[in-house]
């Protein structure tokens, strides 16, 4: 519910420099979080052996339609409530 505050630039200044502790509120910072955050992801998902799916759509291949393929295969082989 935080990012709801973070819609006005001097908002957006006081997390970078009073909650994260940057000295200077740079755009740069949020590419430095949101890599971070893709390698935590990465981390994790080795870890539980969950698949990962990368959506980039470069190869011609729509995104989507891999998305469903690989879903319905997880659907089928999990022992957990499917939930659709």
């Amino acid at each position: 519910m935080s990012s709801m505050v973070l819609q006005v630039g001097g908002q957006v200044v006081q997390f970078l420099t009073g909650h994260l502790g940057y000295p200077v509120p740079s755009p740069t910072l949020f590419e430095k979080i949101g890599n971070r955050f893709c390698r935590e992801v990465d981390r994790f998902a080795v870890g539980a052996g969950v698949p990962v799916l990368r959506q980039s759509g470069r190869d011609g291949v729509r995104p989507l339609a891999i998305s469903r393929v690989v879903s319905s295969r997880w659907v089928r082989s999990s022992s957990a409530t499917q939930l659709r």
